[in-house]
């Protein structure tokens, strides 16, 4: 049986996918290939590059925010990319897709027509950095002279890519919090995008045999990074309550 994996973007709380992989190879669920974008591409990429989840988790806690904000005026973006493309070729043990011990697909937005484009061969490090470009927050990337900008903007479960699978479990980190309150431009700024990239996965769940929302992640802030140990710790834990449900719906009972 071949399962697919869809890892949603979601900031910070995108290392609540990595605890999610952990639960499930701990529970001898094998991953045949995995689709994600921004958060959920990083993910993706470095497992299947044969990092283990407590080794990637170690490297996001290690990279301080100090190490990739750039100020990318004159420009598109508060920040610039190139830093953040230096730190995924730095760590990265591959460069390109085909050396993966898991097929992974990419995803990310051609800005000109708002276009859901994939990527699955080729260099890594740049589709990457686009794939992770949020609109404002980051400059876009360009790629054959095309500017790209974050996948979750306009499809935040990329399924389709995975369509092929037997069974598909999608990973998702954005839960709503109903209690949220806006106090400032930067808050205001992560509700809008989270309300974004929330509307765009309504349509793919319906998709997916799984689907793994952690209700814990409702009070992680986006950009909390000194909250990666807990949010890793959230989605594990999440996993293996939901396992019995998980295997049944995979048809592993």
């Amino acid at each position: 049986m071949k399962v697919g994996l869809v890892l949603s973007g979601g900031g910070i709380r995108g290392v609540s996918h990595l605890g999610v992989i952990k639960a499930l190879a701990e529970n001898g669920i094998s991953i045949s290939h995995i689709s994600g974008t921004s958060a959920g591409a990083i993910a993706a990429v470095f497992y299947a590059a044969g990092l283990s989840p407590e080794k990637i988790l170690e490297i996001i806690v290690k990279v301080k925010p100090g190490n990739f904000v750039r100020p990318g005026f004159p420009g598109y973006g508060l920040l610039k990319t190139a830093p953040v493309q230096k730190l995924f070729e730095k760590y990265l043990p591959v460069e390109n897709f085909e050396e993966l011990n898991i097929p992974v697909t990419v995803s990310i937005t051609r800005l000109k027509d708002a276009k859901t484009c994939y990527y699955s061969s080729g260099p890594i490090a740049q589709v990457l950095t686009a794939s992770s470009a949020v609109p404002v927050v980051f400059t876009p990337v360009k790629i054959d002279g095309i500017d790209y900008v974050d996948g979750g903007i306009v499809n935040n479960l990329p399924v389709e890519p995975v369509a092929h699978c037997d069974k598909v479990i999608g990973s998702l980190c954005n839960p709503i919090d109903e209690n949220f309150n806006v106090k400032n431009m930067r808050s205001l700024v992560e509700r809008t995008l989270l309300i974004a990239v929330n509307t765009n996965t309504y349509s793919r769940r319906e998709k997916c045999d799984v689907i793994l929302e952690p209700e814990g992640l409702k009070q992680m802030r986006v950009f909390s990074m000194s909250k990666a140990a807990e949010i890793f710790r959230i989605g594990y834990e999440y996993t293996l309550e939901q396992m019995g449900e998980i295997k049944r719906r995979l048809g592993m009972n």
